[in-house]
């Protein structure tokens, strides 16, 4: 995934611009700031949603560049403001999430709900879930359909000590098969990356540890 001089804003102006990145597989990317600064508008622009006033991000392959069309059902994308099915089962919501990237059949949805500190939930309506299960299940989502991308809002939000380690466990282990990229101003986050997105200074990356 490459950034070239890209930059967004509204009518008053600019959030960030001049923004450069390489960010290869294997790696992980957090991006920080003050509020406001346009950390979630960024994740939205890597995730094809959103279309950067300034410069282009290209997703690529070792053959050369990819549509955004046909990268998209391979990103996946965990933020607060997404929404489960509160009239569906935990494992409704995941065969619903890996269905709509065109994943069917046979899935071991069980064994990623054990993963994530949900087992006995799997048939429970997730209306009935606190805000923490609901994140915890977002990954299940997340990770049962094996996205090449993972763009994280505050990864850890609504998560108690137990869901952060499990969520960190995973994460970190996802590196070595794909890219990572991560919205945080969570110090414990941060750790997490190589690559350091600062937005409070125009969005130049610099080597993090």
């Amino acid at each position: 995934m490459i950034l070239d001089d890209v930059g967004h804003g509204y009518d008053r102006g600019f959030l960030f611009r001049s923004l450069k990145a390489d960010l290869q597989p294997g790696s992980i990317a957090v991006i920080t700031g003050s509020n406001g600064t346009g950390k979630t508008t960024l994740l939205r622009i890597l995730a094809g949603l959103l279309t950067p006033r300034e410069g282009r991000v290209t997703y690529c392959n070792g053959k050369g560049s990819l549509p955004i069309s046909s990268v998209r059902p391979r990103l996946g994308f965990v933020t607060p403001a997404i929404s489960l099915y509160p009239d569906l089962t935990a494992r409704e919501n995941v065969l619903l999430a890996c269905a709509l990237r065109g994943l069917r059949g046979t899935l071991d949805v069980g064994s990623w709900l054990d993963r994530l500190g949900l087992s006995g939930r799997e048939n429970d309506l997730v209306g009935s879930f606190s805000l923490g299960m609901r994140q915890r299940l977002k990954y299940a989502c997340l990770f049962a359909y094996s996205p090449e991308v993972l763009l994280l809002d505050e990864p850890c939000s609504h998560l108690d000590e137990e869901g952060r380690r499990i969520v960190a466990d995973l994460v970190l282990q996802y590196r070595g098969e794909g890219v990572v990229v991560i919205a945080t101003n969570d110090p414990r986050e941060v750790q997490w990356g190589e690559l350091l997105i600062n937005l409070d200074s125009c969005g130049h990356p610099t080597k993090g540890r």
